[in-house]
């Protein structure tokens, strides 16, 4: 009975290690397919636990090479189109360097058929100097005389102004002298005016006396003789008064005459002082700029003898460059035919980094057919989605949004114990630097600029990220990377939560 037991368990036995070696067999024959996700959960009791073991090594091993060849695969393609872009414009320098090596040596040619036209052009140019001395020195003394002249104009123009501002002086006094004659003439003709009203006075009287002598008949006729008179009397003074008030209009009329063309003139000179200042200034500035011309002159006269010096010195230079030029036409024809060798090498050598470039691409396509992307299921989606809901939780701590290494790590290192789903935390700040992360990194390690990653520059716009299956470059495990926005107290964007989620 018991050995039947025993036979039972052995059976038992054997059929559980050949169901376990067909799940272990399934398993190795997709990784074979290039599906490192999966690993074999480890049972002390199985007796295949030392293979499972050494398998999931494997695996690691094998993702790291996989992502360790990726990433130099990147590399070295990076590489080699920098080296291609650098060599094209090394053959774009060569040719350019042929070209103008060929231009070079065609104008040496040209430079020395030159040369000999050159020295007779020489010998022209220093008797035309000869001629630009003397023209200079006549030049100079014209801006002398000129400057004779303008001082002599100046002297001129300050007795001008003098002369005005006498004038302007006379007519401003004469202008006074008529507008008090102005006022004594209106003074009489307030006398007037008064003589005027004493005669209407004094007629009225007369009037009256005539009157009051009527009614005294014979008694008044004395009276009436008297009141005769005086109406006689004041009807010539009235008489008077008027003529003597038409002439001292006439007189008024004519002095505001007089005193409106004063004033006018005296307008006009104050104008023409005002020009003769502008054209003193005029003056001033022309002796100004004609003294800076004089100095020119003499300067350029000074340049002058210096450049005629230096033109015979060319001469001897010339006789120099035309043997040089001899030489250098001969230099730059060797260059040209050396230039043309370098830019066939250049092409060869072009043409090997391309092909280098193309071997690197198809090794890495192989390498991403031997790990190929991981199939998203709806459960592994739900399973995403929950590391999603996990992930914006974490997001809300209010002191994430510091970015402080020493504040916001011990908080990540916690949630990673929390949530074993997830593989590794990290947090980088809004230009792109990580700022902690839940790997045994020194502090130095961790500060790593991360802008160009897709989901720093999705979730720093207030995106969610999900990424393809990879090869975390961190852990060598296969895994998922979802990222989101971590906001501040004022909802606004500090930096980026980044989880690696654990796929096998």
């Amino acid at each position: 009975m018991t050995n039947n037991i025993r036979e039972t368990e052995i059976l038992q036995k054997n059929v559980d290690n050949r169901q376990r070696l067909y799940e272990i067999t399934r398993n190795v024959n997709r990784m074979t397919q290039g599906d490192l996700t999966k690993k074999f959960d480890i049972d002390e009791t199985d007796s295949f636990k030392d293979l499972c073991i050494s398998i999931n090594q494997f695996i690691l091993k094998i993702r790291g090479f996989i992502n360790e060849s990726t990433t130099t695969s990147d590399k070295v393609i990076i590489s080699y189109e920098e080296l291609l872009l650098n060599s094209e414009r090394v053959k774009n320098t060569i040719t350019a360097a042929n070209s103008a090596i060929n231009e070079i040596s065609f104008d040496m040619s040209e430079q020395m058929k030159g040369t000999v036209g050159t020295q007779n052009i020489i010998h022209e140019i220093v008797a035309e100097f000869k001629e630009v001395v003397n023209s200079g020195n006549q030049i100079e003394s014209s801006a002398d005389s000129m400057m004779n002249t303008v001082e002599q104009s100046l002297e001129m123009y300050e007795e001008l102004i003098n002369k005005l501002n006498e004038s302007a002086d006379s007519n401003k006094n004469l202008a006074l002298e008529i507008s008090e004659l102005k006022e004594n003439i209106k003074k009489i003709q307030s006398i007037a005016d008064g003589v005027y009203s004493i005669s209407r006075t004094t007629h009225l009287l007369s009037f009256n006396a005539s009157i009051e002598a009527e009614r005294a008949n014979s008694n008044g006729l004395g009276f009436s003789v008297i009141a005769n008179e005086m109406r006689r009397l004041a009807a010539e003074t009235s008489k008077q008064s008027e003529k003597i008030q038409t002439i001292i209009n006439n007189i008024i009329d004519k002095i505001s005459g007089i005193s409106s063309q004063m004033n006018l003139e005296v307008e006009i000179i104050n104008k023409n002082i005002e020009s003769a200042h502008l054209t003193g200034e005029n003056l001033h500035r022309i002796h100004n700029q004609n003294t800076d011309t004089l100095n020119y002159v003499k300067d350029i006269n000074k340049t002058i003898d210096n450049q005629n010096r230096e033109i015979l010195n060319i001469q001897n230079i010339i006789a120099e460059i035309s043997v040089s030029s001899q030489k250098t036409t001969a230099t730059t024809q060797e260059l040209a035919a050396s230039s043309d060798d370098q830019l066939i090498a250049q092409n060869l050598m072009m043409k090997s980094i391309k092909g280098l470039i193309i071997m690197n691409k198809n090794l890495k396509k192989q390498i991403a057919q031997f790990a190929k992307n991981y199939e998203i299921t709806p459960e592994i989606q739900k399973y995403i989605d929950e590391a999603f809901i996990t992930l914006r939780e974490l997001a809300k701590n209010k002191v994430l949004p510091s970015m402080s290494y020493r504040d916001c790590t011990p908080i990540l290192l916690e949630a990673v114990k929390k949530y074993p789903s997830f593989e590794l935390f990290g947090l980088v700040q809004k230009d792109g630097l990580r700022k902690a992360i839940t790997l045994d990194y020194k502090e130095e390690e961790v500060y790593i600029n991360f802008a160009h990653r897709p989901y720093f520059k999705e979730a720093i716009i207030g995106n969610e990220y999900q990424s393809e299956p990879y090869v975390s470059a961190d852990t060598n495990s296969y895994c998922i990377a979802v990222a989101v926005p971590i906001k501040n107290a004022s909802n606004q964007i500090a930096g980026v939560l980044i989880g690696d989620l654990v796929l096998g």
